[in-house]
């Protein structure tokens, strides 16, 4: 699916879904991505000393532990994940935007694939006698059929930034869309009883990111789940079905993170970083200017920029702790504390700041309180690069640790398959997010392979049919009204379906 840049012109959302509606019946879908998880166990394993945790990357997400001071332990979410990317033809006239188009030549899209091998299917209402036949002499399953089988399952399902792909999906894979914005919503109520989640919903308004766009987010919780410090994880680890290398439909896409980062105590120069990074596209995940833009669109760049201060705050936590466990060793041996201290401290970043905050006094003490006031940022743009990293502090440098690990995360999201990868993207933001908000209770039963439903989840109605809003300052919910009935198209459509698989 494509984004027109005057989808969101109309205030008022009744307005804005009127516009949208019109659009989705005069364009198509040219690719459908669907990615599925099911979560098949949640473990918690014993506490670990950092001396068992490994540094090795972990084989399913390319993952290794920061080492802590005491005990770590890790609650682990589990899931079972395919993904499938659909290339669709619709078999009626459709208009296309020149624009759009070049979007889609630019990042890949294969058009001459399309056409000879996709998927056809025929918008709104089933046209009957044309649409059976069409159907009968197209082998294996239809564009429809897989949309049905959605809905037959009650399974619930997640976008990110899903009003215009439900609006999408009803018109030309379901039926004629509704008049009112209000049928619509009761519409959607009954075909996705399951419910209707909404990333960017959640990142904008529960979790509050300073940039809700699906790449930023999907690489933010990847660095999360893989980096995360402190004395609990909780991790989410998938498991992909095998195949063949040389198997023809099955592609492979990599994710893998950069080198450095500053979750690995790397605090490259805020300056620098600064004159790299596109801003537009560091903050919206879009620049008109596309590829010949000079300034870098590198997402790790872009989220190293954005974490350079949680980073200082977290190295000198560490580097204060570390200090007040060395003085109560000094004054356990006759010497003088604050002297010892003194000498120390003056070693940190900011050192005016943090001798004339009131946690001085404490650290002099030896009971230091790590308020967060000794952790405010400064303006020193000194590098501290840790043992894990070998880069120079300079601009070639900085962007050869990022280049190679951008290239192949851009390289998945190109081509046919980015509505694939893009759906898998959503799902992995959803599991972390889910791991997050939500908890599982000690007694669920994980045998026979039967997965967790989403309703088995304490905590999920929070995050359940809220759908994002752009420019809203509240979410679209998706829900029936007592004033509200849903469509007659709907209902001999729903009827049908259930009745069918």
């Amino acid at each position: 699916m494509y984004y027109l840049h005057f989808l969101y012109n109309f205030r008022s959302l009744p307005d804005r879904y009127t516009n949208v509606r019109e659009i989705a019946q005069t364009r198509s879908i040219l690719s459908l991505g669907l990615s599925c998880f099911k979560l098949c166990n949640v473990s918690s394993s014993a506490s670990l000393t950092t001396t068992d945790i490994s540094t090795e990357p972990s084989p399913v997400d390319n993952s290794y532990d920061i080492a802590t001071n005491g005990m770590v332990k890790i609650k682990q979410w589990t899931y079972s994940v395919q993904t499938f990317n659909v290339v669709l033809l619709c078999s009626e006239d459709y208009m296309v935007e020149p624009a759009a188009l070049k979007f889609l030549i630019e990042h890949g899209f294969d058009f001459n694939k399309q056409y000879s091998s996709g998927v056809s299917y025929y918008r709104g209402k089933e046209k009957g006698e044309k649409e059976s036949n069409a159907a009968a002499s197209t082998a294996g399953p239809t564009a429809r059929k897989l949309f049905e089988v959605l809905l037959w399952s009650e399974v619930p399902i997640v976008f990110h930034n899903g009003f215009v792909d439900l609006v999408f999906l009803y018109q030309n894979l379901y039926t004629d869309l509704p008049a009112s914005l209000q049928i619509f919503l009761a519409d959607l109520s009954e075909m996705f009883p399951g419910g209707i989640l909404d990333t960017k919903y959640i990142v904008e308004f529960v979790d509050r990111l300073p940039a809700t766009y699906l790449e930023y987010v999907f690489r933010k919780w990847q660095r999360i789940n893989a980096l995360q410090s402190g004395i609990e994880h909780r991790r989410v680890c998938l498991e992909f079905s095998k195949h063949s290398s040389y198997h023809a439909s099955v592609t492979y896409s990599h994710c893998d993170l950069p080198a450095t980062a500053v979750e690995m105590d790397y605090i490259p120069n805020a300056k620098i970083l600064q004159e790299l990074v596109c801003q537009n596209f560091a903050g919206h995940g879009w620049c008109s200017k596309g590829k010949k833009c000079p300034k870098s669109h590198a997402i790790d760049l872009i989220l190293d920029l954005d974490g350079i201060k949680t980073a200082k705050n977290r190295q000198r936590r560490r580097k204060l702790a570390a200090l007040k466990e060395q003085s109560g060793d000094r004054t356990s041996n006759g010497m003088d504390c604050k002297k010892f201290v003194d000498e120390e401290i003056a070693t940190l970043h900011n050192s005016e700041e943090i001798l004339k905050s009131d946690s001085y006094t404490k650290l002099v003490n030896c009971s230091l309180s790590m308020s967060d006031d000794v952790m405010e940022d400064g303006n020193s743009d000194e590098v501290k690069i840790s043992n894990r990293s070998q880069y120079n502090d300079n601009i070639d440098s900085i962007m050869n640790a990022y280049l190679e690990t951008s290239f192949k995360l851009d390289e998945s999201r190109s081509g046919c398959h980015r509505a694939g990868f893009d759906a898998f993207m959503t799902g992995f933001v959803m599991a972390c997010l889910l791991n997050k908000h939500t908890s599982v209770q000690e007694a669920q039963d994980f045998s026979f392979g039967a997965g967790l439903k989403l309703n088995d989840l304490d905590g999920v109605e929070k995050l359940r049919n809220k759908v994002y809003a752009t420019g809203k300052d509240q979410p679209l919910l998706v829900s029936k009204s007592a004033f509200t009935s849903a469509s007659k198209n709907h209902k001999e459509r729903l009827l049908q379906v259930r009745g069918s698989c």
